[in-house]
């Protein structure tokens, strides 16, 4: 695909500036990265990229939906498929190219971290030194998840992922970053300075042997390699959106705050449900996401709208895949200035948004997402606008449809 293929179809977001906080494309990565090539060389501050693992998997949502007579069922779309023609050895030939054009699009104080498990940890190295150079290897983060799911009856359990941190020079950028004391009462900090402040006297030495007792407050213990702070979610956390394979939130957020300046820009080009992207808007950086699927396409896009509605982001798409119009009187407006969905009630969706209608250019005056045992709403409030309103219905099989009411 050419880079030139790729056009702006919707500007998502409370704000619409000329340049928005962040950008969304729908794609192969690939074709992504070759287009950003030229407009973006150098200047990505950080990339985080979770690529699929080599498991032989395919992976669908898990989501209850209820059919037309209102009772429950499990709907599963397609999320990705996790397969290579080669195994392993095709699996890293997918992954040279896209990394190598990574390190391309690196600030020169820029860092790539690739999140991966046991089945490639060892190989993925290798083409990283291959790329960046061994000596160019800040860690190996070990993100100790704790153990959840289907125990292995013939083998230590797995409960960790290998993140490789790569930077693109020697002068990069790093923030320390803390976690919490274990011992939370920070009993130790039992003295208060003239400005009420809590500090603990801690003995030291001095170059010459002698020893001395200084003032020390809490920071926070410095962060090491292992990340064991961090447990991966549970099946019924609230941040979980069904998306398989997603990484907590907070993961993203200690990454982000350790490796990418405030107002930097950060990028994920496997972004699938968007977890990069909404750590990087809530941290006050810019960002650019990529996924090939519609489906992680439609939970970012959500999670992203919901979450930080302040934050405008365009969403790229091939020029070959505009999405579909919807057929007239799905979505009708009322004497009172709402909006009311007449599709059948059992309708798979679960994201509605609507607002003025302009040419290129969408800004939602109201959205709605479903999740849990919250459904999406068959009105809307009423609407100031006076105009033409576009309207976006999407369900989480990536599906689209938009109407001009």
């Amino acid at each position: 695909m050419a880079a030139r293929a790729f056009v702006a179809t919707e500007l998502y977001g409370a704000a619409a500036p000329a340049d928005p906080a962040g950008r969304v494309y729908h794609g192969d990565n690939l074709a992504v990265l070759d287009a950003l090539a030229g407009k973006r060389s150098g200047g990505i501050d950080f990339i985080y990229i979770d690529p699929p693992f080599c498991t032989g998997n395919h992976y669908h949502v898990l989501r209850i939906a209820a059919d037309e007579g209102g009772r429950q069922k499990l709907d599963r779309p397609g999320a990705y498929t996790d397969r290579f023609a080669g195994g392993l050895d095709g699996y890293i030939d997918f992954l040279a190219p896209r990394i190598a054009r990574m390190r391309d699009l690196l600030a020169p104080s820029g860092s790539l971290v690739v999140h991966v498990d046991w089945r490639a940890a060892s190989c993925v190295r290798l083409l990283l030194d291959r790329i960046f150079g061994p000596d160019r290897l800040m860690n190996e983060i070990i993100w100790f998840k704790g153990f959840r799911g289907t125990r292995i009856r013939r083998a230590f359990q797995h409960s960790h992922d290998t993140l490789w941190w790569y930077t693109k020079g020697g002068d990069y950028y790093w923030s320390q970053s803390c976690e919490a004391y274990r011992d939370r009462s920070m009993s130790r900090y039992n003295k208060v300075d003239e400005e009420g402040r809590r500090y603990a006297l801690i003995k030291r030495r001095r170059h010459d042997g002698t020893i001395y007792y200084g003032k020390t407050y809490p920071q926070g213990k410095w962060r090491n390699d292992v990340l064991a702070d961090i447990p991966t979610m549970a099946a019924t956390a609230p941040e979980r959106t069904g998306y398989p394979t997603q990484k907590p939130r907070k993961l993203l957020d200690v990454l982000i705050a350790s490796l990418c300046p405030p107002g930097g820009l950060v990028a994920d080009f496997f972004c699938g449900s968007g977890t990069t992207l909404v750590a990087a808007a809530a941290g006050g950086r810019r960002f650019i996401g990529a996924d090939q699927s519609p489906v992680a396409l439609n939970f970012t896009r959500k999670r992203l709208a919901c979450s930080s509605p302040e934050v405008s982001f365009a969403v790229m798409r091939p020029r070959r895949a505009a999405p579909r119009a919807g057929a007239p009187g799905a979505v009708v407006r009322t004497p009172a200035g709402t909006l009311r969905r007449t599709g059948p009630a059992g309708e798979t969706l679960d994201f509605w948004a609507a607002g003025p209608a302009a040419h290129g250019v969408f800004r939602p005056a109201w959205r709605a997402a479903a999740s849990g045992k919250k459904t999406l709403p068959a009105e809307s409030p009423p609407l100031a606008e006076t105009g033409a309103i576009m309207v976006l219905l999407a369900g989480p099989d990536g599906r689209e449809i938009w109407s001009l009411v």
